[in-house]
Order: C-alpha cells, then structure tokens, then sequence
C-alpha cells in the first residue's frame, strides 16, 4: 500500500472517530475499525494492541540474572 493511501485512511480514520474521547483505548477503537475499508489501520491498531506498554518484563529479567549470578558467585 503507498504511503499516499495510508495517509487518505488515516484522515478518513481520524475524521470518524473525531467524535470519541480521545483517551479511548486501542482495543475499544479497534471495535470501530471495520478491517475491510479501513486495512492500514486495523493493521495498526493490531500492532499497537500487542506491544507491551512498559519494559518491565525486561527489568524483571535483568534483576532475576543478576540474583542468579550473585547466587553462582558466592
């Protein structure tokens, strides 16, 4: 898809949902995203669904190697 249509989708995206709360979650816009006209952003929304919101996952990680590693050492 050229970058030109996704730009048309995504003003013709924003111009129908102008009226929702703009704090809106992503799964409650992805409900209003009809996948067979609007297919950038149903991709989009699909993406943004799935990404975690922290990195706490990795902290959590980092800090369980590092008590493994103390462990090992002493």
């Amino acid at each position: 898809m050229p970058l030109s249509a996704v730009q048309a989708e995504y003003k013709l995206w924003c111009a129908k949902i102008s009226s929702t709360d703009p704090s809106t979650e992503i799964l409650k816009l992805f409900e209003y995203c009809d996948g067979t006209f609007f297919r950038a952003m149903n991709l989009l929304l699909k993406v943004m669904a799935t990404l975690p919101v922290t990195t706490a996952s990795v902290e959590r990680s980092f800090s369980t190697m590092k008590r493994i590693k103390l462990y090992l050492v002493v």
